[in-house]
């Protein structure tokens, strides 16, 4: 079966989706009917009747599971992005561990507001931890309660008494990493649109332009940096289609140039597939004025299919470092682009 995310990751505590194959429609499965599913980049769910505290109820979920061992973890995610966590073991099904904070106002004259803790979720890791005093002692003093503190603390027990255990969520983070790296390489094409002006003035008119562009590009992820940064190289032909002419000297009518960027990606959730941020900044080298100027842009990239991408994004060229090209081409020029290339 092949596995689909629906909306955003933590929808995977309520339903999921799964198809045959990549050209079958998908089927929407529950925790009410199926027992468990994997995914070889999201990890193992199983689903569950849980109590809530909060709630004051029970909830039908997919709990994801952490740790198994002696001492299992396991953990959920609500649809305000807020994270329970539940134990279970040979003596207990599933105990949710219990953290709660909320603002209190008192009720004297001084309207004194306070944040009140509720941390229920010590004794139950007491209890558990019973059999290794020093992980029983250190689970009252857990700094920060989230999921890295307390997969650290399950750890540390099974390794304590000299129990096997599996790190499940470090296991699938691995293969979640390999495989959104196992592309390192962009080629595509890119087309596009600027305008600009002149910076000095001839017989007291100042003169623009638009101009389109056209050309092709090599995106190089950086190593280990799981796809958030890349190099990025552009040969890219402008060809000024309405401006008037000065002199022989201004006509730039075709116009190469080899732009050399470092783009930094952010990707975001969202209903057309695998999204991201680009900003990107770097030199470009004009070749026919033997020019060195500045650019820098912000794109967004979608995704089509997992294999390939389409992304928009505007840039400003700003700068000129080797010579003035006020006489002969435009400074200051903003672009807009369309880039379709492998994703």
């Amino acid at each position: 079966f092949f596995f689909d995310l629906k909306k955003e990751l933590n929808q995977l505590s309520f339903d999921v989706l799964f198809k045959k194959s990549e050209e079958d429609s998908a089927t929407l499965y529950t925790p009410n009917t199926i027992k468990a599913f994997y995914s070889e980049t999201e990890g193992v769910y199983e689903s569950a009747i849980v109590s809530v505290y909060e709630l004051g109820a029970e909830q039908d979920v997919f709990l994801k599971c952490l740790i198994k061992g002696e001492q299992n973890l396991y953990t959920w995610v609500d649809n305000h992005l807020k994270e329970y966590f539940y134990l279970s073991n040979e003596e207990v099904e599933l105990q949710e561990l219990i953290y709660v904070e909320n603002k209190v106002t008192k009720t004297d004259r001084s309207n004194i507001e306070y944040l009140k803790k509720v941390k229920r979720y010590i004794g139950v890791l007491q209890l558990a931890f019973k059999d290794c005093p020093s992980v029983q002692a250190k689970s009252a003093k857990i700094p920060h309660f989230n999921k890295m503190a307390l997969m650290k603390i399950f750890k540390k027990y099974h390794e304590c008494v000299g129990a096997e255990y599996e790190d499940l969520n470090q296991q699938f983070r691995k293969v979640r990493k390999k495989s959104k790296l196992y592309r390192k390489l962009d080629l595509g094409l890119i087309v596009g649109t600027n305008t600009g002006f002149f910076n000095e003035v001839y017989d007291s008119e100042s003169m623009s332009l638009l101009g389109l562009s056209y050309g092709c590009l090599i995106n190089v992820y950086l190593p280990k940096s799981d796809n958030r940064f890349a190099v990025e190289g552009r040969f890219i032909m402008n060809h000024l289609s309405t401006y008037e002419y000065v002199d022989e000297a201004s006509k730039a009518v075709f116009n190469p140039s080899i732009h050399l960027l470092m783009n930094g990606y952010k990707e975001v959730n969202g209903i057309y597939g695998n999204q991201r941020f680009n900003l990107k900044i770097g030199p470009v080298y004009n070749l026919k004025y033997d020019a060195l100027e500045a650019l820098a842009g912000i794109g967004y990239d979608i995704a089509i299919k997992d294999k390939s991408r389409i992304g928009l994004s505007i840039e400003y060229k700003f700068f000129s470092f080797l010579q003035d090209l006020s006489n002969v081409e435009a400074n200051n020029q903003l672009g807009l682009n369309i880039t379709i290339s492998a994703f």
